[in-house]
């Protein structure tokens, strides 16, 4: 295989393997994989998350089917919120991969959901409190055996909420007069990260809501 020339028109060889059948193992130095017709293998041959999944710091976790109240935007008193917390303990950066949020109940008008953040917790009124964690399950599923360093909670008391910015409208997942906006599935690319010492919590932008189901997916970075 010839990788490296110092010309400007230097070769790049490959082998035609099949990706599905040619398992290889860590430290391997293999040939470029391509196909029959020359072109390069890509990560195209998995999803996006899949390296992060099968490599344990991709989770996934969940509320309760009966779902929780997500309560009004208050700036001074933010209790019972869903959310992520990244612990300044944590050593990782959380990377946001995806947010559901379904309704199980009826409103009567448009009331856009929010995803706010609150930095340095340490330093601006202290970490939430009186946290109901939800159970982070490792990727791949039946397979995963890495514990979350961050922590997903369907209830948790902000403190300082004043300082809960940026925020993140998330229009149109919104409740309505017939449930939640179709497009309640948010899915991020890279946009958006928490370093140790962050928190997000949901919050609606006009009124508290009962009823709403999440799921969150994130991946776990080292610093």
């Amino acid at each position: 295989m010839v990788a490296f020339s110092n010309t400007p028109t230097g070769t790049i060889l490959g082998q035609v393997k099949n990706p599905a059948g040619t398992p290889q193992n860590d430290g391997d130095f293999i040939p470029l994989g391509m196909s029959r017709d020359g072109a390069q293998h890509t990560m195209n041959i998995h999803g996006q998350w899949y390296n992060a999944a099968k490599r344990g710091n991709l989770f996934i976790a969940s509320t309760a089917a009966a779902g929780v109240t997500i309560p009004v935007e208050d700036t001074t008193n933010l209790a019972s919120t869903a959310g992520i917390v990244n612990p300044i303990t944590s050593g990782v950066i959380l990377e946001l991969v995806g947010l559901m949020i379904s309704n199980t109940t009826i409103d009567v008008a448009v009331k856009p959901n929010v995803v706010c953040f609150q930095k340095n917790l340490s330093t601006s009124g202290g970490p939430p409190t009186s946290v109901t964690a939800l159970t982070a399950h490792s990727m791949p599923l039946s397979l995963g055996t890495t514990t979350a360093k961050c922590v997903a909670h369907s209830a948790a008391t902000f403190t300082n909420s004043v300082e809960m910015t940026p925020r993140l409208n998330l229009i149109p997942a919104v409740s309505t007069a017939v449930g939640t906006g179709t497009n309640a599935w948010y899915q991020f690319n890279g946009e958006v990260t928490m370093g140790p010492d962050t928190a997000m919590a949901i919050v609606n932008s006009t009124t508290a809501i009962a009823g709403h189901q999440l799921t969150y997916i994130w991946a776990e970075w080292p610093l």
